[in-house]
């Protein structure tokens, strides 16, 4: 039997979520079964070089998702793919309109990853590419989404077709998640004593660190042996950097840059917390609860609420409550046993994560 031919679909294999989550499909993906092809806007990501396999990639060497159509076409017209296969929402737009201008005829797969009542950065942004994607996303064979809410918000903001959406587990933990969890790390701050708060993130306003430093900072206020460890890098970090200089935290609050391996610091950590406006599946709140930490999460939409059990296995806060994320870091400081045992809870609790269920939810539904 021939294999599948498949082209995958991004912007780029940056420092995201989505892009670690596709270096991981790529990654593990039956090649008995497959073959598999990658197109990128530009091939510059930083986690490009974790890819472990002789990928071929297309570079469209474009920064504008509408500029991408016409190399798509080109490449859709000069090879024979079985599929087309986005894992990006914005890229899903382009890949189908390629589609439909080359009159591809095999299956056309988009994806969904975040709320789309999320927060846009201006309302011609949102009412266009809302727009676009009820248009288009109704023309796909298969939408993939990460959480079961996010499939809600497709059928109803969107008019897609229940038959149409399939809800995937992103594959995040597997034998490298806990071998790299293994490697020498340190924190600034290594006092006997210490309380090391973890939050893992880009620097964008969808993370909300604003609420999040507001807490640390009422937390340290009594506390003084508590930390706030922030790894990830973005737009905003000069912002982030001034308002913890404003709260006067400083010496208190480190900033630890972008590393490829961000697992090595779940396993010094004693918390971690996510303060997110909105998600769709946090794989980095997985990440923590596979790592057996006490997670705090606001119950953003959407994907936290369909992975904690509150205050059994993390716990849920409402979105931008300072006083919230305040009593929760200060409950998991102050009852240790507690913490341990709802990190014990966590760990148990994300098996449908794990890197075979995950790329067989994302592979499986092609067949």
């Amino acid at each position: 039997m021939s294999k599948k031919r498949i082209l995958f679909v991004r912007p780029s294999l940056g420092y995201g979520g989505a892009d670690r989550v596709t270096v991981n499909l790529l990654n593990h993906f039956d090649s008995d079964k497959y073959e598999v092809e990658l197109a990128l806007m530009h091939s510059n990501g930083e986690m490009q070089s974790m890819l472990d396999r002789p990928i071929k990639i297309h570079d469209l060497k474009v920064g504008w998702l509408g500029f991408a159509v016409n190399p798509l076409m080109k490449l859709i017209r000069s090879n024979n793919y079985d599929v087309l296969y986005s894992t990006c929402g914005g890229m899903s737009i382009p890949m189908m309109i390629a589609a439909k201008r080359t009159n591809f005829r095999g299956l056309k797969v988009v994806s969904e990853r975040n709320s789309l009542h999320r927060t846009y950065s201006s309302i011609v942004k949102k009412k266009s590419l809302l727009s676009f994607k009820k248009r288009y996303y109704k023309q796909a064979d298969l939408v993939t989404v990460v959480s079961r809410e996010i499939g809600s918000e497709v059928q109803e903001v969107l008019g897609v077709n229940e038959s149409q959406i399939r809800v995937v587990n992103n594959p995040l933990i597997g034998d490298s998640f806990f071998s790299e969890m293994q490697e020498e790390a340190s924190f600034p701050s290594i006092e006997t004593g210490t309380f090391n708060i973890l939050a893992i993130g880009r620097f964008v306003k969808q993370k909300d660190y604003g609420t999040m430093l507001k807490a640390f900072n009422a937390l340290y206020t009594n506390n003084k042996n508590v930390r706030l460890n922030i790894l990830g890098k973005g737009p905003l970090q000069k912002d982030i950097e001034d308002l913890v200089d404003i709260l006067g935290i400083t010496n208190v609050v480190s900033f630890l840059g972008f590393d490829s391996n961000p697992f090595k610091y779940l396993r010094i950590a004693d918390a971690f917390i996510l303060s997110s406006l909105h998600e769709g599946m946090p794989g980095v709140l997985v990440q923590a609860m596979a790592a057996g930490l006490p997670v705090i999460s606001t119950d953003c939409p959407t994907g936290p609420n369909e992975i904690i059990d509150n205050n059994k296995n993390g716990i849920l806060i409402p979105v931008s409550d300072i006083s919230a994320a305040h009593l929760a870091l200060e409950s998991l400081l102050h009852n240790p046993e507690k913490s341990m045992e709802m990190g014990k809870k966590a760990a148990l609790s994300i098996e449908r994560y794990s890197i075979n269920n995950g790329v067989d939810s994302y592979f499986k539904i092609l067949d």
